[in-house]
């Protein structure tokens, strides 16, 4: 085509009067071939594009009557086709988190409200007992403790938890967290260690927060070792952290389930909310650290836990 119009436009210089007609419908040709073309290609790349950045209400505008206009049509159909998909997918996906939510509620209320059900049936037979008035009342408030900390897991995962940072010894931290679970870990046949740091060694944080967070991956490793086993809590600066390792010789945690661990509401457990790890991982990110896990089925799991060194946050 360009050799066509090169050569006409030779003509209307050697003087030919008709050439220039040829040469403006041959360049009207070209143009409007192009354009032909290349418009409808465009207007479906961008549609593409579009599509990709998960627009799905785009649609292509095309009235070339042609195979084009065909594709196009072709392409709305398939973007339609998409979002109704992707709109089924929300709602069961929203179903299936409901029932999870659900279930977990049923699982995680049940035991405290039926032990409060089953001691308060004694009570017309045994009001008179100090003794057992003794035991209804410690019961009552074990339970009652049990669905407030529940209670308080399911509001802090939709509310920021209010800290009060100071600066804090990481040893005298995890020697008291550690402390706490020296019955409960002997009583379960688990053997607990502490490679505790320098008492030198300071971190920001708030007490009670980490303190729970400890204590849930603490109480979580000895869950994991039914039949008994170790754990080994260690700290150490790395890299201007302190570093914190929680490492077990549990069951360990299958490799599909550790991408989404500290989600809300997942757990390893066979019931419940699984809301312990999510309120870790928030609560590490709140004091500007990480925490990661590495597991190995039948041999043991390890978490580690990154937090700034005081006056080194950010």
């Amino acid at each position: 085509m360009r050799y066509q119009i090169l050569k006409a436009w030779r003509d209307v210089r050697a003087g030919g009067g008709k050439s220039l007609l040829v040469v403006f419908a041959l360049a009207l040709g070209l143009w409007g071939g192009r354009r032909a073309v290349v418009h409808p290609i465009r207007a479906l790349t961008e549609a593409t594009r579009e599509i990709s950045r998960g627009n799905l209400k785009y649609r292509v505008a095309l009235a070339t009557g042609d195979e084009f206009q065909a594709l196009g049509d072709a392409f709305n159909d398939m973007a339609v086709h998409l979002g109704e998909l992707q709109e089924r997918l929300i709602v069961e996906e929203r179903h299936a988190m409901f029932g999870r939510i659900a279930s977990g509620l049923a699982h995680d209320l049940k035991h405290p409200i039926q032990a409060i059900e089953n001691i308060s049936r004694l009570m017309d037979s045994m009001h008179d007992d100090p003794e057992f008035r003794q035991t209804f009342r410690k019961t009552v408030e074990r339970e009652f403790s049990k669905i407030n900390l529940f209670l308080e897991n399911l509001h802090n995962l939709t509310h920021q938890v209010p800290l009060q940072p100071l600066p804090l010894s990481l040893a005298a931290l995890l020697r008291e967290t550690v402390a706490t679970f020296e019955l409960i870990g002997a009583k379960n046949h688990v053997t607990i260690r502490l490679d505790a740091p320098s008492d030198g060694l300071k971190i920001e944080g708030d007490r009670s927060a980490l303190n729970r967070t400890f204590s849930n991956l603490i109480s979580n490793a000895i869950q994991a070792m039914p039949s008994g086993g170790s754990l080994t809590v260690s700290g150490r600066v790395d890299s201007g952290f302190a570093e914190i390792r929680f490492q077990d010789t549990g069951m360990g945690i299958p490799p599909e389930r550790l991408g989404s661990l500290f989600d809300d509401f997942v757990t390893t457990k066979r019931r419940g909310l699984g809301l312990g790890l999510a309120i870790v991982r928030k609560i590490i990110q709140q004091h500007f650290g990480t925490i990661d896990v590495q597991s190995r089925v039948d041999v043991g799991t390890i978490f580690t836990v990154r937090l700034p060194l005081a006056n080194r946050k950010g």
